[in-house]
């Protein structure tokens, strides 16, 4: 697939608006025509819209939860490893903590898929949850991770000099939120939708399965609170249905 530039994304746009059907266009620019699509809809993002930190780190934060993947595999992911066909992303070995290469499904139309496809044009080499704009490598997300929990929690970053970290770490202590919470957050929720375990070691990239069981854990602690609610509930369904066939009786 040919790499575009934000012209292109222009180009593509004005031949769009000027009849030119979507199949022709994406031959001529050698690209996908869903990925032809998404750029005349717009869901490409537009070039002349300065991008907030919020932004860029919506899609990376939608990535953690819908991929389970580490923080460093994950801002290793570059388009050419997103397979289309399939409908997976593939970590590689040589990205993996565990050194292990799995894949990374995902679903038609889902919040995945339409992130992979806004970054899809910037060209085979760039990578998915880089910089927006250009596909570059970012290494690290800790002063952006940083300062979005500051402002979601409705408190001004302060910073000791230009390039620092937010110096509020007090405050960041009391959120006591970290990148690494996503990871675990994804993997919950796919062992409370019953994922099995073995399954969800593979996707997780986990070399024990006793690393994964502790999910599967978190499962049966989280059922295991439900029966309990659920049996409390019972309880006071019976006290209330017992006051009150006394109360008929008397």
């Amino acid at each position: 697939m040919a790499k575009l530039t934000w012209d292109d994304v222009h180009e593509i746009r004005a031949q769009a608006q000027a009849g030119i059907e979507q199949r022709d266009i994406a031959t001529a620019f050698k690209i996908s025509r869903p990925l032809c699509s998404a750029i005349v809809r717009g869901h490409i993002w537009n070039p002349e819209v300065k991008l907030t930190t919020g932004d860029e780190m919506r899609d990376r934060i939608i990535g953690a939860l819908d991929t389970g993947c580490r923080r460093g595999e994950m801002l290793k992911i570059q388009n050419k490893q997103v397979d289309w066909r399939h409908r997976w992303v593939r970590i590689l070995k040589e990205h993996s903590k565990t050194e292990v290469a799995r894949v990374i499904p995902f679903e038609a139309g889902s919040r995945l898929e339409k992130l992979l496809r806004r970054r899809a044009f910037l060209g085979p080499d760039a990578y998915v949850f880089g910089e927006a704009t250009t596909g570059a490598y970012v290494a690290s997300l800790k002063s952006a991770w940083e300062t979005l929990l500051l402002l979601a929690n409705g408190i001004k970053p302060t910073r000791a000099g230009s390039g620092k970290r937010v110096s509020n770490r007090k405050a960041l202590a009391q959120i006591d939120l970290h990148w690494h919470d996503l990871r675990h957050e994804a993997l919950s929720r796919l062992a409370d939708d019953g994922v099995p375990v073995h399954e969800l070691q593979l996707l997780a990239g986990h070399a024990s399965i006793t690393t994964t069981q502790r999910y599967m854990n978190a499962r049966a602690s989280s059922l295991a609170e439900s029966m309990r609610q659920a049996r409390a509930r019972r309880v006071k369904r019976l006290d209330e249905g017992g006051d009150e066939a006394t109360a008929q009786i008397g």
